[in-house]
């Protein structure tokens, strides 16, 4: 019986190997306790961050930046970039007093004048991964609104082309940091070439093929392109399609159309509110 019994605690003695899986387990457990709460606390210091910074912005020039924001996210889809996939929205405004500005002379004035309140608290808005640059020259200002993730994405996917491009030592870190950095992003960072400008815009490799052939050729010798958002600009929506022209109406922009419209209603559910400028800044700072 005392053999028995013996051989019985012996089988259920824990051995070495049992503590050792028992302590990893509890490590493992406590790095996604630890993951979890920084989740949750970084959650609530970005909220404390973004109330702390818009307290510091006068009244007036909030109002000013609520504007400037809803307009580049709606008017100008960058909202495609912010909540979807888009890797870079941009915009370019004439400096001078051009057919744009006779049109719109409201719009026009308006723009640049809140361009400009930004930039003076835009120091107070740090985000991981959106940048908003600015290319400037004499007569033009270019805004650029990057998504950081999607860049890298769509660079990898495509790292061939670019290497082609950009060389062969390059690598999608330093595509990025160029692109962040450049004076004039399209010219200094891409080597001129509108066939990268037109993959990182989210136009499709075949339309920005396209997009390159007709800046390179300046006529179109291919069969003349089509917008992209096959819809009425005057539909009552609360962002567009975004804004491009199709070169090749193929599976490749089928597939981008359908993306899009998808991302569509997942933006317009999530700025279709009243508060819907703090929803942009709080993912901006994510």
């Amino acid at each position: 019986m005392k053999c028995i019994y013996t051989i019985y605690v012996e089988a259920f003695r824990p051995s070495s190997q049992y503590f050792e899986l028992l302590g990893s387990l509890f490590t493992r457990c406590m790095q996604y306790l630890l993951l979890l709460f920084f989740l949750f606390y970084n959650s609530f210091a970005n909220c404390d961050t973004l109330q702390s910074s818009l307290e510091k912005i006068p009244s007036r020039d909030l109002v000013e930046i609520e504007n400037l924001f809803r307009y580049l996210m709606l008017e100008e889809q960058f909202g495609y970039t912010l909540l979807g996939d888009k890797p870079i929205s941009t915009i370019g405004v004439f400096k001078k007093k051009v057919i744009q500005s006779i049109l719109a002379p409201k719009e026009y004035d308006m723009l640049l004048y809140r361009w400009n309140i930004w930039k003076k608290y835009a120091s107070y808005f740090h985000s991981s991964n959106y940048s908003i640059i600015e290319n400037e020259s004499d007569h033009i200002l270019e805004i650029y609104f990057i998504n950081r993730n999607a860049c890298k994405k769509i660079i990898c996917e495509n790292f061939t082309i670019f290497q082609n491009v950009l060389g062969r030592e390059i690598t999608p870190e330093v595509i990025l940091k160029r692109i962040e950095t450049s004076q004039q992003l399209v010219k200094e960072a891409l080597n001129n070439s509108q066939l990268l400008y037109g993959i990182l815009l989210g136009y499709g490799n075949s339309n920005a093929f396209g997009f390159e052939f007709m800046h390179k050729h300046r006529n179109y010798i291919m069969k003349p392109p089509k917008p992209f958002h096959e819809e009425s600009l005057s539909l009552p929506v609360l962002i567009h399609l975004p804004y491009f022209m199709v070169f090749y109406n193929n599976a490749e922009t089928a597939k981008l159309r359908e993306t899009y419209r998808k991302e569509r209603q997942e933006i317009c559910a999530i700025l279709n509110s009243s508060d819907n400028f703090l929803t942009i800044l709080k993912k901006y700072l994510d």
